[in-house]
């Protein structure tokens, strides 16, 4: 009985932390109504195609556009209201998703913890700066994270249904932001064939209903990213931006490498193997941001890595071990960290990638 209580109060007190935390982000992000920089850059960028602009290029607030048209699907219900208060429904919406990305995963691999407890270890991700960025600025990640980690859920249930919608989610995702079409290595590993053909068509069908079926918008779009974003050191005569876009080219390739190594050892003699293509997806999400080791704004990115952070506390809840604790721990702090260093990502992954395949997680 005393047992059952103490759990009561403990659930009671973490389910209140848990709520003040939400409450203090809606206070903070949904009801004042302040423009949000990056929100404010979509907003004027899908008025401006309704327009018939061409805006790749264009200065919007001093920012030039680099997002992909089918941006513009998700935005226009949102200019259908005053910018002042299509940006707090945008970050309403978004705070929601999150929730939701954690439940999603708390509830596939953890579901024996309270409820109380997934709540707590999902609100606390709120006050780290990668998310406090994304909800300051009004920026699309957690869209793209929910919808990719929705990806992941959907292709577990391993039925054509399933995969089309999972195709779906993940070709919008890559719609909205580019960088997850390198999940696709995921799909390729799994052999989801069904699912790499509907993400990649779909990425196409979003982008050309995003265009106003103007396929020139989109190919504006690629000639832009071509110049600017991707790997724009190449032919650069500053030596040391050379240099880390090299390092990261090799990082993406030498973790994607180990990681699939790593995935296939393990694959056929877990009997969690549904952790096991988790791991897989989560270290490759994570890799994506090496691809931009010149972004003005790095750390909005570490949204990516959350997933990541979430697998090091199942590690350490089902083997009750205070190394998988001290990684978790060290993987938080990182990401929580204010610094846009290309270098964190990389560390992390690492860390993990060592952790894991010596068993130590």
């Amino acid at each position: 009985m005393a047992k059952l209580k103490l759990r009561f109060n403990t659930d009671l007190i973490l389910f209140i932390i848990s709520a003040f935390i939400i409450i203090l982000q809606i206070k903070t992000y949904v009801f004042p109504t302040i423009l949000r920089v990056d929100f404010g850059i979509y907003y004027d960028a899908t008025k401006a195609m309704l327009a018939n602009q061409n805006i790749y290029g264009m200065l919007l607030d001093g920012i030039t556009f680099n997002y992909p048209p089918s941006l513009f699907l998700l935005i226009f219900p949102f200019t259908l209201f005053p910018k002042i208060y299509a940006v707090s429904i945008w970050n309403l919406i978004g705070i929601i998703l999150f929730l939701s990305s954690g439940i999603l995963f708390f509830k596939k691999f953890l579901s024996e913890i309270t409820f109380s407890k997934k709540l707590f270890l999902i609100s606390i991700f709120f006050l780290i700066s990668p998310i406090q960025e994304t909800l300051l600025f009004g920026q699309i990640n957690i869209y793209v994270l929910f919808l990719c980690l929705s990806s992941f859920f959907l292709f577990e249930k391993n039925n054509r249904r399933m995969d089309v919608l999972a195709g779906l989610s993940l070709g919008l995702a890559s719609g909205l932001k580019i960088i997850p079409l390198f999940l696709l290595i995921y799909l390729l590993l799994r052999k989801k064939w069904l699912g790499i053909i509907i993400a990649s068509l779909s990425f196409m069908l979003f982008n050309f209903a995003g265009s106003l079926g103007n396929f020139n918008h989109f190919y504006e779009f690629i000639k832009y990213i071509s110049a600017t974003v991707v790997l724009p050191s190449l032919g650069s005569s500053t030596e040391f931006t050379t240099l880390l876009s090299s390092f990261s080219i090799l990082s993406v390739i030498f973790i994607t490498l180990w990681a699939t190594y790593n995935y296939f050892k393990e694959i056929k003699k877990s009997k969690e193997k549904g952790i096991v293509r988790f791991e897989l997806f989560s270290i490759l999400f994570a890799t994506s941001i090496l691809f931009f080791p010149f972004a003005d704004a790095l750390n909005h990115h570490f949204v990516f890595l959350i997933p990541l952070i979430w697998l090091s506390f199942y590690k350490f809840a089902k083997k009750k071990s205070l190394l998988s604790f001290f990684v978790f721990t060290t993987l938080f702090c990182l990401t929580a960290s204010q610094n846009n260093d290309i270098l964190i990502p990389f560390l992390i992954i690492f860390i993990w990638l060592c952790f894991s395949t010596t068993k130590l997680l």
